[in-house]
């Protein structure tokens, strides 16, 4: 295991504000009211740095884990988001609080929320606790026990393993039953705050999240686009899980990315000519975001596009009912929808300066249970299907 030395790990350069406004974090987290279970997601993208490459093709990733824990079938069947390590350590402790509690200081009913976002490096997470969870809790000392050392940039307390960059294979069974952790025993950084707790791969995103926490660095959750894509799902049910990505393509970008041995080349070019033409081409959007979404009358899949022309909202909307209403497959050319995957809704909201494109699909049942539309948005949008057809659609 490399030597834990913070002194050589940590950046320099810190400001004089910088320094005060983390002194006070905590104090004015303490008098910060307890959001609504519902703005969840809204409060933790409000722990996210706003210069994360979200614009450069990363993406955000969140789930509420009061909503899959206890973990069961019907739960697993559902889940898509979940990073495969926090998942893992589930696996390891059965998702019982006490087993939990014996490796990482804290049950599995204390973490309410979690918001992934980032590429290795520059990655990071934060862990919405419950009310009253974290003063109740251990997590330092199970920290340390696992071999952390603690360092305290500008008075907030983290607990760190390995300089950046180094890996230590050995401590995998540490690491594996921990959700706090990385599954595989890389350089990390935790930092134990009132109501959440963040992590991070190296110290420069690290001291980012810190410095989001003081207020003296902007958050992804201000983001113009960001805030537009929250508010245009307000009051369409609580958001379970979601992605949120701005990577979009043009049509020569659409056919970089065939390969010479895809055997569905021949139908993604023809995908590509259909909907990416040279007659009135469209505007990529600025923001896409899907979502998973639990409602009274049952559970919904939601894609939201976000554009800063009502025009190009507009024109999107209308081409996506089409794609929608045709229904298939980029990749494969087959259908996708039929009546079991009806009764979607789109429509254009402006929010401030921006317009966003909303499209809520219920989910489907089968033999009476519900077959979540999220996963199935999810599996489109990973194929690249999504992005193909609302970032260049069809030409006029």
């Amino acid at each position: 295991m490399g030597k834990l030395d913070n002194r050589a790990a940590r950046p320099k350069g810190r400001s004089l504000a910088a320094l005060a406004g983390l002194a006070l974090a905590g104090v004015a987290a303490a008098a910060m009211p307890a959001r609504a279970e519902a703005d969840r997601f809204a409060d933790l993208l409000a722990s996210v740095p706003a210069d994360i490459d979200l614009w450069q093709g990363g993406e955000v990733y969140y789930c509420d884990l009061q909503t899959f824990l206890p973990i069961h079938p019907g739960v697993v069947g559902r889940l898509v988001t979940l990073p495969q390590d926090v998942f893992s350590a589930g696996v390891a402790t059965d998702f019982e609080d006490e087993q939990l509690l014996a490796v990482a200081g804290l049950p599995w009913s204390a973490l309410s929320g979690l918001v992934s976002f980032g590429r290795m490096p520059a990655e990071g997470r934060v862990f919405a606790l419950d009310a009253g969870a974290m003063a109740a809790a251990g997590p330092a000392a199970a920290l340390e026990v696992a071999g952390f050392a603690r360092a305290d940039p500008d008075g907030v307390p983290v607990y760190w393993v390995l300089a950046d960059g180094e890996m230590a294979f050995e401590l995998n069974t540490v690491f594996r039953s921990n959700p706090l952790l990385p599954d595989i025993p890389v350089a990390i950084r935790v930092a134990l705050l009132d109501d959440r707790i963040a992590t991070a791969r190296t110290w420069p995103m690290m001291e980012a999240m810190l410095d989001v926490r003081s207020g003296t660095h902007p958050a992804l959750g201000d983001e113009p686009a960001v805030s537009a894509a929250l508010d245009a799902l307000e009051g369409q049910g609580l958001v379970v899980q979601a992605v949120m990505t701005a990577r979009s393509f043009t049509a020569e970008e659409m056919a970089d990315a065939i390969l010479p041995d895809d055997a569905t080349q021949a139908a993604r070019r023809e995908a590509i000519d259909r909907l990416g033409g040279t007659v009135d081409p469209r505007a990529p959007y600025e923001l896409m975001l899907l979502a998973d979404l639990s409602l009274p009358v049952g559970d919904a899949g939601a894609l939201v596009l976000v554009y800063d022309s009502a025009a190009d909202a507009e024109r999107a909307a209308a081409d996506l009912q089409t794609l929608w209403a045709e229904g298939r497959s980029l990749a494969t050319n087959q259908p996708f929808a039929g009546p079991l995957l009806g009764g979607w809704q789109i429509e254009v909201v402006a929010v401030g300066d921006r317009h966003a494109v909303r499209m809520v699909i219920p989910s489907p049942q089968f033999t009476g249970q519900p077959q979540p539309m999220f996963r199935h948005l999810y599996q489109l949008y990973v194929r690249l299907d999504l992005p193909i057809m609302v970032a260049a659609p069809r030409g006029g």
